[in-house]
């Protein structure tokens, strides 16, 4: 796996804040929520869940695992409102991340809910998931690129061919695991040039989907967003032929050695 250069987590974050830039949102944002499930944590803050309420067991994606990579800092709506929209059609969705317990959301350049990480980075196996959920967040984004298992983790899914969907900051993990070269993807804009030179072809549409990807670039994209990713792991629920996989986007067997 190639290295590229990575921008310093402190740094980032310390010109985040001064930018009062910490999550991926236009100010006229007004997203659809999907009312998830809530709870409260020891420390007396909200945690969100799937809201089983509204979950179809034989949805599209019944059967489905899908793995959702992500530390504190992440963009709230690009986390929760995916997941429940893969939970409605029946996926197992499953919250990975470095640290256990609890990461802390944002919403926009305010702190939002929790949510509860279901298995650490380190004991999770990609062979055990059929797709893979990328969210954003500056702080979130940058803090996965100082853990060497979240690149290797999403090496994994694209040598095999599976799904990946990313938002906003999310692609930078993408980046660092050498995935995008010769693919065309979408981000928030100041990704555009960390993408260009990692070989990708940048575009400013809502969603964009090549082969196993699909990447949106902000909260207000999370709609169109969701349907793509949705019909895609669907599509390779279904076993449909070779969507492709590899870091040039070659149709190669899966040689990550992933169990």
């Amino acid at each position: 796996m190639k290295t590229t250069t990575k921008v310093h987590g402190v740094a980032t974050v310390a010109l985040a804040t001064c930018l009062g830039v910490l999550g991926c949102r236009d100010d006229s944002a007004t997203i659809p929520r999907g009312e998830p499930s809530a709870g409260t944590s020891r420390t007396g803050h909200t945690v969100i869940d799937v809201n089983q309420g509204r979950v179809d067991p034989q949805g599209k994606l019944k059967g489905v695992r899908v793995a959702i990579l992500a530390t504190d800092g992440f963009e709230q709506s690009e986390l929760v409102d995916p997941r429940q929209a893969y939970a409605d059609q029946g996926a197992t969705t499953t919250v990975i991340s470095p640290k256990d317990g609890t990461i802390q959301g944002w919403r926009y350049d305010e702190k939002g809910d929790l949510v509860r990480v279901d298995l650490l980075l380190r004991d999770a196996k990609p062979g055990e998931f059929d797709a893979l959920e990328l969210p954003g967040g500056v702080i979130n984004s940058d803090r996965l690129r100082l853990e060497p298992d979240a690149a290797t983790f999403v090496e994994a899914f694209a040598l095999a061919g599976k799904p990946i969907a990313a938002i906003c900051h999310g692609l930078w993990t993408m980046i660092d695991a050498d995935v995008v070269r010769d693919r065309t993807v979408t981000s928030w804009p100041s990704l555009r040039a960390d993408l260009a030179n990692a070989g990708a072809v940048w575009v400013n549409e809502a969603v964009v989907e090549d082969r196993n990807f699909v990447t949106s670039r902000k909260p207000d994209d999370i709609p169109a967003f969701n349907g793509k990713a949705t019909a895609l792991f669907a599509r390779a629920k279904a076993g449909k032929p070779a969507i492709g996989g590899g870091p040039a986007g070659t149709d190669e067997p899966d040689k990550s050695g992933a169990p």
